[in-house]
């Protein structure tokens, strides 16, 4: 969402206004005791895993922590909201905060070292991959069609199970210059009083 903060603000006003979000001037990034025994049995509902024990996160030194985090005030309401960024501002906090109580999603990482001599010099290359085993908090994604596509951009990227001192071929090889950009200056306020 690249929106303002004015538009950002103003949306998740009328969602706390019309009763679908907790107060969301708050500084703190822990739920209250109700809401998270609230998702839990929502998730458990669903068959999504939980951890042996509710998350909670430390807070910023000189945080007052007179509110709980923002979030739905029913998890069970998949969608709220009358304007469209009310509607998508809403799934972003609900989907964020189902996925803050389920269990960590757990990858398998195989990491591949080749060496060789090129023109007498030393040359190592490296390659990463990783493939998902269990989807833990991940399958909150799955079950929102509206961030399922996100997920596709992820695939898994298995390295083949290379043993140590097997030989390999290289069968093509090609220098390719990338070049990026820095990005702009964010100026916070300039736009948005």
């Amino acid at each position: 969402m690249a929106w303002s903060r004015r538009i950002s603000r103003s949306a998740a006003q009328k969602l706390y206004e019309a009763g679908h979000l907790t107060y969301m001037r708050t500084d703190s990034p822990n739920l209250s005791e109700t809401a998270i025994a609230e998702i839990r049995a929502y998730a458990d509902s669903k068959g999504w895993p939980l951890p042996e024990k509710p998350r909670t996160w430390k807070s910023k030194a000189g945080a007052q922590e007179a509110h709980e985090a923002i979030r739905p005030t029913h998890v069970e309401v998949e969608s709220a909201g009358d304007t469209p960024q009310e509607k998508a501002l809403y799934v972003l906090i609900r989907i964020r905060t189902l996925a803050s109580q389920l269990a960590d999603a757990v990858f398998d990482v195989r990491v591949a070292r080749l060496a060789g001599d090129v023109d007498g010099k030393k040359a190592v290359f490296e390659a990463k991959g990783r493939t998902l085993r269990e989807q833990g908090w991940k399958v909150v994604m799955a079950a929102d069609a509206s961030l399922a596509d996100a997920e596709k951009a992820e695939p898994d990227n298995a390295v083949p199970d290379l043993k140590a001192g097997c030989q390999a071929t290289a069968v093509q090889g090609a220098v390719k210059m990338k070049k990026n950009k820095a990005r702009p200056p964010f100026f916070r306020g300039l736009a948005d009083p």
